[in-house]
């Protein structure tokens, strides 16, 4: 952030939420609340990113699992995450380019979303639809 005007930089760094490290410091324990999302069951080699909707979340998943012999990443059957969100989700609805992903969510301990994926490949979207506040 030293590309910032001073002003916003200084009310970025007193931001409650905010907690400066050095650069080789930092740490997923550092996060509040823990990491925001963690592997419940299941293994890949994977990004994903949730970003705020208008309905809930969208919880982008591009997997790096490839194949060198099949030249391609497999389908990985299952996956479960834990998702910490600001909110209940009362339905998961899967996108992927090959339509082929499900999703389906259920309430999990410490008041996160058990968020439980099926037939992955290498890219897709899940929108986890906001249910009525906690």
């Amino acid at each position: 952030g030293e590309n910032l005007p001073a002003e916003i930089r200084d009310r970025l760094l007193e931001h409650t939420g905010t907690r400066a490290v050095g650069p080789f410091e930092f740490s997923l324990d550092l996060l509040d609340g823990g990491p925001q999302v963690v592997v419940a069951a299941g293994q890949t080699d994977a990004a994903l990113t949730l970003q705020a909707v208008g309905e809930g979340a969208a919880l982008h998943l591009v997997r790096y699992d490839y194949d060198a012999g099949a030249d391609r990443v497999p389908v990985l059957d299952r996956l479960v995450l834990d998702v910490r969100l600001p909110f209940p989700v009362a339905e998961a609805r899967a996108f992927s380019p090959d339509g082929r992903l499900v999703a389906a969510a259920e309430p999990a301990a410490d008041g996160r979303a058990r968020v439980t994926l099926g037939d992955a490949g290498v890219y897709g979207i899940v929108h986890l639809v906001a249910g009525a506040a906690r």
